[in-house]
C-alpha cells in the first residue's frame, strides 16, 4: 500500500487533507470532543505541512463483529485514508470467544487494506479497583496477537493507562478508580503518523 502522504500524480493536484475516522468510545483524553481538535494539531506538529480531517462517528461502542457491518457503511459515507478503530471493550463485557474476535478483527483489517484504508487498532482502557477488569485480559492479549501476527497498528491503551497507574500509585496515593492519563493524545498521533509514512 502506497504511503498516504506520497506526493500528488499531477504537479498541478492541490494536496488535500489526510481523512481520519475514529470509531468507537472516546479515547481519554485524545478524542473525546472537544479534544479532537488537540489529536489534529498533535499529528500536524509531527507532520509540518500536511493537513489531517479528524472525524469521530459519534456512535457508542459495539461489539467487533457488528462494528464491522459499522466499518464497511463509514468508509462508503466518507473515503478516509485511516480509521482508528477503539475495539474490545463491548467484547469484553459480553465474554465474545477471543478466537472468534480475533477472526473479526483479521477479516475487518483485510477488507481495509483490500480498499486502501489505513487502520489503528486502540485496545480497551485499564480501569482500577473495579472488579470486572479482569474480563479485559483475554479480549487485550488477542489483539495483541493478532496485531503481531498481522503487522497491525496497536495502540496498547490498556498497558499505558496500567504502567501509568502504576507510577501515579508509587509517586503518591490516589482516590480510588482515579488514574493518571497523560499524553495518550500524543500517543495516539505517534501511532497514526507510522501508519501513514508506510
Amino acid at each position: 500500500m502506497p504511503s498516504l502522504l506520497r506526493p500528488a500524480k499531477s504537479p498541478r493536484a492541490r494536496p488535500r487533507s489526510v481523512r481520519v475516522l475514529v470509531l468507537g468510545p472516546p479515547v481519554t483524553p485524545a478524542v473525546s470532543n472537544p479534544q479532537l481538535e488537540q489529536l489534529k494539531q498533535d499529528l500536524e506538529q509531527r507532520l509540518p505541512g500536511v493537513r489531517f480531517e479528524v472525524r469521530d462517528d459519534g456512535r457508542a461502542s459495539e461489539r467487533a463483529e457488528d462494528e464491522f457491518e459499522h466499518i464497511r457503511a463509514e468508509v462508503s459515507a466518507t473515503d478516509p485514508d485511516l480509521v482508528v478503530w477503539q475495539v474490545g471493550t463491548p467484547d469484553a463485557m459480553a465474554s465474545t470467544d477471543p478466537g472468534e474476535f480475533g477472526d473479526v478483527i483479521g477479516d475487518a483489517a483485510a477488507w481495509l487494506r483490500a480498499h486502501d484504508v489505513r487502520l489503528v487498532l486502540v485496545d480497551p482502557p485499564f480501569v482500577p479497583d473495579v472488579a470486572h477488569e479482569s474480563v479485559y485480559e483475554r479480549i487485550v492479549r488477542e489483539l495483541s496477537d493478532v496485531a503481531k501476527t498481522r503487522n497491525l497498528n496497536l495502540v496498547r491503551r490498556y498497558s499505558l493507562m496500567e504502567h501509568w497507574n502504576d507510577e501515579r500509585e508509587r509517586s503518591r496515593p490516589a482516590p480510588t478508580g482515579k488514574i493518571l492519563k497523560p499524553c495518550l493524545s500524543e500517543v495516539i498521533a505517534e501511532t497514526i503518523v507510522q501508519a501513514s509514512l508506510q
